[in-house]
């Protein structure tokens, strides 16, 4: 059997990929694009066998299978597309893109190659949540109606250094820069998993806090967002994107037809699941991973290397679904295409925060008409200084806005 040969670029991040990568038979990390020292000092898994580069450009073209992007959050559009030109298949760690242009040149370069594309969604492959998705699936609850997903990860506001006129934001962590509705892919990308939807229409409200609003360390002033989404199957999903309050944690809820399901509050393995029916009375389940679906006779599955993985286990479910996807076996659900309606939920959500909540429509990227009209916005919160923001990334500037 040919063994798939993977990349890794950053180390650091990177490093959850690589734990389980380990345990995997079809695939192995050959390679790490890493400039920083202390990054490839402190990963445990790097091996001597593996080739370190400097270069991305030397990297990508030395002979790779498939790349895990892990470098800075908004960062990665970049990134996947000279990955395509060199052939190679792409696993987007965080979000697919950071402006609308951005999207329409990641969705047209993977047209353009026949590029093979999966953004990162590990939290569809919590226990409980993909026993939702079957359930669905299954026609046991009928169509979805609603849908509620937050994802709190409470960060101290003095956490990192203080943000001046002239700071490079690329040494900032993420939290520091990020409005907080912009991170969604544990929250609306997981809805959009369990419910086979994609998004057609977004609004958007922010939360702020005197602390955040204040810091400076911080350079968003929002701590916290409620999305409203507008699906493709007619539901309406609420969402938080990743929001600043604490405890951390993670939480799913789906209003159906034939009754509700939820995932249990501050059940840090998502292994219990609530289902209320019509009637009211309500049963509190603890399904295995084969009553979850994410195991099937003779498919190969490994609990040893499943227990050993990172985040819970659910890496590896992630780790599998990639490498059937690279094997041919499977379709990735979060393809190109729904990963770029999916960034561009969060970042048409946080044009909607800078226009008062005001609603707005989420291009279909599959249709090349629609990708005319944004291919040249390329409008994001981010920047190398602070002072090269082609757009507020703070509430308080929203004045300096023009939708």
């Amino acid at each position: 059997m040919e063994i798939l040969k993977i990349g890794v670029m950053g180390a650091r991040r990177g490093s959850s990929f690589m734990r389980t990568l380990q345990y995997m038979e079809e695939a192995k990390v050959v390679a790490i694009c890493e400039v920083d020292d202390a990054a490839l000092e402190e990963n445990e898994y790097v091996t001597d066998e593996m080739k370190i580069y400097r270069d991305y450009d030397e990297f990508v073209h030395s002979g790779l299978d498939a790349v895990i992007l892990c470098n800075f959050f908004h960062e990665h559009a970049p990134y996947a597309i000279k990955a395509f030109e060199a052939g190679v298949a792409v696993l987007s760690e965080t979000t697919a893109a950071a402006s609308l242009g951005e999207c329409v040149q990641l969705v047209e370069k993977c047209e353009e190659h026949q590029g093979t594309y999966i953004l990162l969604a590990n939290c569809p492959y919590f226990t409980a949540v993909h026993a939702m998705k079957k359930r669905i699936d299954e026609g046991k609850m009928g169509r979805v109606l609603y849908g509620e997903a937050e994802y709190l990860h409470y960060t101290h506001v003095e956490d990192g250094s203080t943000i001046k006129k002239d700071t490079d934001l690329n040494n900032l962590h993420w939290r520091q820069v990020l409005p907080s509705n912009m991170y969604n892919m544990h929250t609306l990308g997981t809805l959009m998993y369990v419910t086979g939807s994609v998004p057609m229409k977004v609004s958007c409200k922010m939360i702020r806090r005197t602390d955040f609003y204040k810091s400076p360390r911080k350079l968003t002033d929002c701590n916290g967002s409620v999305v409203i989404t507008e699906m493709s199957n007619g539901a309406v999903f609420n969402t938080t994107g990743c929001s600043g309050y604490a405890p951390t944690s993670k939480w799913y809820r789906l209003a159906c037809e034939q009754g509700t399901m939820e995932t249990k509050r501050y059940d840090k393995r998502e292994d219990k699941l609530i289902v209320a029916g019509l009637d009211g009375n309500s049963e509190e389940m603890s399904p295995s991973l084969e009553e979850a679906g994410l195991v099937k006779e003779g498919d190969g599955f490994n609990l040893s290397a499943y227990e050993k993985s990172s985040h819970g286990g659910i890496d590896y479910h992630l780790t599998r679904a990639f490498i059937r996807v690279l094997l041919k076996k499977e379709k990735p659900f979060l393809d190109v295409y729904r990963s770029a309606a999916l960034s561009a939920a969060g970042i048409l959500g946080w044009y909607s925060a800078l226009s008062d909540g005001k609603e707005l429509r989420i291009p279909d990227f599959t249709k090349k008409e629609e990708r005319d009209a944004v291919r040249d916005d390329f409008r994001t919160p981010f920047a190398k200084r602070y002072s090269d923001l082609q757009m507020p990334c703070r509430l308080d500037e929203k004045d300096k806005f023009v939708l």
